[in-house]
């Protein structure tokens, strides 16, 4: 086999220099275009992990709306009741509930009611 000659060597290492070239060409947009999916994912990603919080903060927010206006009927209801119960106390004091209390326990006690 013939050598090849100079100038013919120096197209072969040119061209082998372009392909080279030509590859990592290439590889710099092939690259670039990976940079950007990625950016675009981590944007998606920063936009759901906003929405969740927002929709998160909206629930919370009505949750505690919604206990706060039940802790606040029962506390309504609590306190309607101790006026009740206040009220229920003061009449049981009458004197002729006194002595129905009495006899009633009389009656209890000496085996009169049996």
């Amino acid at each position: 086999m013939d050598k090849p000659s100079k100038p013919q060597r120096d197209l072969a290492i040119v061209a082998a220099i372009d392909r080279v070239l030509a590859a990592e060409h290439e590889a710099e947009l092939a690259i670039a275009a990976a940079q950007r999916r990625a950016e675009e994912r981590v944007e998606r990603a920063r936009a759901l992990r906003r929405a969740l919080l927002e929709r998160t903060q909206g629930r919370v927010t009505r949750l505690h709306a919604g206990v706060a206006a039940k802790l606040e009927e029962a506390d309504e209801e609590a306190s309607q009741r101790i006026a009740e119960i206040g009220r229920e106390e003061r009449s049981s004091l009458r004197p002729d509930c006194i002595d129905q209390a009495i006899a009633t326990l009389a009656n209890r006690l000496s085996g009169a009611d049996e």
